[in-house]
């Protein structure tokens, strides 16, 4: 699938081609996946040597399309990311296709009335991995040392 521009209309169309035939749908008829996708990618692709925040870029998408965007996020060396997810597969997929020496995952938590952030360790992004799916219901397995110190 293709984005479609048309230089005398105000208005975009996924394009793609049927049996040597050009299928034409207006943008605001894809799917919401679709839709953020494109959103997400065309950050991605349009940037260079830019900071580019998202949140939870996965949110309401299709398990394709999240591991799709995933990557092509993990092979970007152009940009720096700050990215805010709960999704394990999202996460997963970026882990494992960032180089290590690029990569750098918080865990936020509270502490009091502080919201603070704890980077993982080489060990500990080790440990996440092999939790899988299960990444976000064993968050407290890589808090235990700030969680027993004492508060401010």
């Amino acid at each position: 699938q293709r984005l479609a521009v048309d230089p005398h209309e105000p208005s975009l169309s996924v394009a793609w081609e049927l049996e040597g035939v050009l299928q034409l749908l207006p943008y605001e008829l894809a799917s919401d996946t679709l839709r953020r996708f494109i959103f997400h990618l065309a950050a991605v692709e349009s940037n260079k040597g830019a900071i580019i925040t998202m949140e939870e870029p996965e949110a309401h998408a299709f398990p394709t399309y999240t591991k799709l965007l995933a990557e092509r996020i993990a092979l970007d060396k152009s940009n720096q990311y700050f990215i805010t997810t709960h999704n394990p597969y999202f996460l997963l997929s970026l882990a494992e296709k960032t180089p290590a020496r690029d990569l750098a995952i918080y865990i936020t938590y509270l502490h009091g009335r502080e919201t603070r952030a704890k980077l993982l360790s080489e060990d500990e992004l080790a440990d996440l991995m092999d939790l899988a799916s299960a990444v976000f219901f064993n968050l407290d397995r890589f808090l235990k040392d700030v969680l027993e110190a004492p508060g401010p």
